[in-house]
Order: C-alpha cells, then sequence, then structure tokens
C-alpha cells in the first residue's frame, strides 16, 4: 500500500482543482459474483453417427468472487478504458467429466448413451482477467436533462482460467461383449472413488471484440446497455489427468464464437462519485480444434508440445457461458 501513496497524493490535488474540460477521467473499483460453466469437449473424426462427440468435462463456477478496477477517460468524444479482475481461490461447484464410449465403434445405433460419469470437487485455482477498448460517442439525443448517447467501440480481451479437480466418484460402464453399458445401469456398472487431484484444467483466451454501448442518461440516474460480439478468438486450453498421467493440450480458434450482452444503472452521489449496479452475460459457442496428448513427465520437462503431438482422429472443443452481477464506485478525476 506504501507504493501507492504517492500516486493518491498526486490525485486528489489534481482532482480537487480540476474544472470541467473536454478531458475526462475515472478510476472504477469493482466488487462482483459469477456464476456459469467453462466446457472442454473431445470430438471423434469420421464418427459413424450424427453426434460425434467422445467426452465432455463441465466445470462450474458457481458464486464465483472477483475484485477488480476499471480506468476510463477519453478527450471530447473518444474514450477508451483498461479493467482488471481476478477471481478469489475457492471451491466453486463439481467438475463433471463424461463419455460416450460407444460411438468409437459402428452398429451400435441404439446404444449412444453415456457410458462413464464422474463428479470431482471443483476449485477455483486463479481466474485473472484484462480488457481494453476504445471507441466514439455519439448524441442522437441531448438537452439539459436527458441526453441519449451511442458508443461503438472495439476491444480485446484476455484471460486465463485454472481449475482442479479433486477427489469424487466415478460410474463406469462395464463392457458387455460389444459395447459398454450406460453409466447408470444398477447391475452393470463399476463404482469407484477418486482420492487426491483428479484433473487439473486451465484455458488461456483472446478475444477481439465488436460492441457499442447505449446510454439512457437523466439528473441523477444514467441506465445503459451494450452488445459485443468477437469477429476472432484464439483459445488454448490444457488438461492434466492425474489418474492416468496423460496431459492434452487444446487449441480452438474462432470466428464469429463469443458475445456478450450488459446492462447497469448508475447513480450519482455527486457531480465525482457515483454507485454502479451492472449484469454481464458472455456466451462462447463450441468452437473445435487440433489436440495434442503427450505423458506427464514428459510435459514438466518443458511443457511444450509439438506437431508431432497431435491426436489423429479427433478434435478438441471448448465452450462457456457465465453471468457476472457486480457493484462498483466511480470516482471522477477530471469530468
Amino acid at each position: 500500500m506504501k507504493k501507492f501513496l504517492p500516486l493518491l497524493f498526486l490525485i486528489f490535488p489534481i482532482s480537487l482543482f480540476a474544472e470541467k474540460t473536454d478531458w475526462h477521467l475515472s478510476v472504477e473499483p469493482i466488487f462482483g459474483m459469477r456464476w456459469g460453466q467453462v466446457d472442454e469437449y473431445v470430438f471423434l473424426n469420421g464418427c459413424a453417427y450424427d453426434d460425434d462427440k467422445l467426452s465432455e468435462l463441465n466445470w462450474e463456477t458457481n458464486s464465483e468472487v472477483y475484485g477488480g478496477l476499471k480506468a476510463a477517460g477519453g478527450w471530447r468524444r473518444i474514450f477508451g478504458e483498461v479493467s482488471f479482475s481476478a477471481g478469489i481461490p475457492m471451491e466453486t461447484g463439481l467438475m463433471k467429466d463424461s463419455d460416450w464410449l460407444n460411438c468409437q465403434n459402428s452398429g451400435l445405433e441404439d446404444y449412444q448413451y453415456k457410458t462413464n460419469y464422474s463428479e470431482s470437487d471443483n476449485h477455483l485455482d486463479s481466474d485473472v482477467d484484462f480488457g481494453i477498448k476504445l471507441g466514439c460517442a455519439f448524441f442522437p439525443m441531448r438537452s439539459e436533462s436527458f441526453a441519449v448517447s451511442l458508443r461503438p467501440f472495439l476491444g480485446f480481451e484476455f484471460r486465463k482460467i485454472c481449475f482442479t479437480g479433486k477427489g469424487g466418484t466415478t460410474w463406469y460402464g462395464n463392457y458387455l461383449k460389444d459395447r459398454y453399458a450406460p453409466w447408470d445401469d444398477g447391475e452393470n456398472r463399476t463404482v469407484g472413488t477418486i482420492s487426491g487431484k483428479a484433473v487439473g484444467y486451465s484455458r488461456m483466451s483472446d478475444v477481439f471484440w465488436l460492441g457499442t454501448d447505449v446510454e439512457f442518461e437523466f439528473e441523477k440516474i444514467t441506465l445503459g446497455t451494450g452488445f459485443q460480439i468477437s469477429p476472432y478468438a484464439y483459445i488454448e486450453s490444457t488438461d492434466i489427468h492425474y489418474q492416468t498421467n496423460n496431459v492434452y493440450l487444446d487449441v480452438t480458434p474462432g470466428f464469429f464464437g463469443a458475445f456478450r450482452w450488459n446492462a447497469g444503472a448508475e447513480w450519482r452521489l455527486n457531480s465525482r462519485s457515483s454507485v454502479k449496479i451492472g449484469a454481464d452475460f458472455f456466451y462462447l459457442r463450441v468452437l473445435r480444434g487440433s489436440t495434442y496428448s503427450k505423458g506427464y513427465s514428459a510435459y514438466k520437462k518443458d511443457k511444450t508440445f509439438s506437431t508431432g503431438d497431435e491426436v489423429a482422429g479427433s478434435d478438441g472443443g471448448a465452450g462457456e457461458r457465465r453471468l457476472d452481477i457486480s457493484v462498483s464506485y466511480r470516482f471522477r478525476i477530471f469530468r
């Protein structure tokens, strides 16, 4: 905290004497909670059935708590924004692992059910998000007591999230001559337990955004909403299976695969201070790409994959959905 004191002594005297200018600058500490799910997939190439999903893992993010800081500023109608947030390590629900092993063989049209299933406690290790955006404001309607503004922008977001699935229970269908039994067949399944770490997972996302915000400004309250679409996203996901000592990397780029919607309200306490509440919904459709595999001991040496590690005959997949609810305090340094 001591290293920030010189900055505070610089900002507050400036803010006290700054008059209204063409420049505007504000800082905004944020507190929020998140509910959602990060999904990873394995798809079987050349599958004999319409549904070629071989495996699916779901990482829940229920009641994740995070904090962050946003700085927004600009000149006249040009505006920019930089934001950072970090989740608090905690248990956020379950990690669910499902397999459809009968899709690997033809002639089993009547047996395309889930064959394996397991549940583990999902622990959030870290969740770091950094974003920037730059845009221009337009005012189709403006008066002393009411204004409507359109704010198209370009944006970029980097996020890295890491989980560990610990402990749990497995329900695996037994092999019956030419097929696997369902995971929930009480007479033809094997129930087991997992101790210690089951699976570790990390995902790095680079997402480019095109979007616009719309604001309705009254004397004391501003209401806003916005929509974003991603022209391009690049996602890398690393999956460590501690029970089998295998590591997988999925590289899943995609065009127009991510969407975002937000809504919020801001109540001005005075000319410099306001409080805000907001909701943000993020959706990533399932993106498919290459998948790589190697042993855990080999991965620990250099933590890299080569073209020789690519898994033939299968694709990796990534999807996600989440809802954020946040509250914040905004302080205007320049108005």
